[in-house]
């Protein structure tokens, strides 16, 4: 892994980051905004796991990183200071509702990503943007 791949992933994460914060703000009644709010919520939640273990790798892991739970367990033992128990939550819910997806499920996602997942990624991607700085 090299510091450009893990630079392009993070500015991709960090578009998704933009694109939830605008999504999120639009009317949450009509089906097509929840939709595109669940949709980009997914795909935030992948890249935002992938970017913090493109790190954890480039930085030399003390063991194989197999899944997003494992990336967030040790991204926090290692110093990327996230919410690892909100992460967590965060991951669960995606894969929830990408399995058994239902109208009330999704409105009630929407709603915990207004009121507190969009925080945790916007603090994710300044947390990732600093230990990023540093390496250039």
């Amino acid at each position: 892994m090299n510091i450009t791949k893990i630079q392009e992933r993070y500015y991709h994460y960090q578009r998704c980051v933009i694109r939830l914060k605008d999504a999120i703000s639009r009317d949450l009644t009509d089906d097509i905004v929840l939709t595109a709010v669940i949709k980009t919520y997914e795909m935030t939640i992948e890249l935002g796991w992938k970017v913090m273990r493109d790190f954890l790798e480039y930085q030399g892991t003390d063991s194989p990183l197999r899944g997003s739970r494992d990336v967030i367990r040790s991204a926090f033992k290692a110093y990327i200071h996230v919410d690892a128990p909100l992460w967590l939550k965060m991951i669960d819910e995606r894969n929830k509702i990408v399995h058994e997806y239902d109208e009330e499920h999704s409105r009630l996602l929407a709603s915990r990503i207004k009121e507190t997942y969009l925080a945790e990624f916007e603090n994710t991607a300044t947390i990732m943007k600093e230990l990023l700085d540093k390496l250039e």
